[in-house]
């Protein structure tokens, strides 16, 4: 998504692990689908989020009618199908190395 209107109308339909608090001054970041802040290496280079548990997908016919919790997994996907260089999309250099642990 490139413009404006759509970037704005899928802001309020997806969650993201972090999310700024505003109303914080300094202005800050807080977890917001993340359990906490994540662990960065010494070298800055890995993040490491922990996802909550217990946060379900809608019961959609693709999950076969039952609710999905969210994993890890789903933002990794999502993170590699927006950099996605076979699509054109965007182009992250280091995607590749973008995985998730269980």
């Amino acid at each position: 998504m490139s413009d404006l209107y759509s970037r704005t109308v899928t802001a309020h339909i997806f969650d993201s692990l972090v999310i700024y608090d505003y109303l914080a001054r300094p202005a800050k970041i807080k977890p917001l689908v993340a359990d906490g802040m994540p662990d960065v290496s010494s070298d800055f280079r890995v993040y490491t989020f922990r996802v909550q548990r217990g946060i379900l997908f809608h019961d959609d016919p693709a999950f076969k009618g039952q609710p999905r919790e969210l994993t890890a997994q789903d933002f990794v996907y999502a993170i590699k199908r927006y950099y996605d260089r076979a699509g054109k999309v965007r182009s992250l250099p280091h995607s590749r190395n973008i995985s998730c642990s269980a």
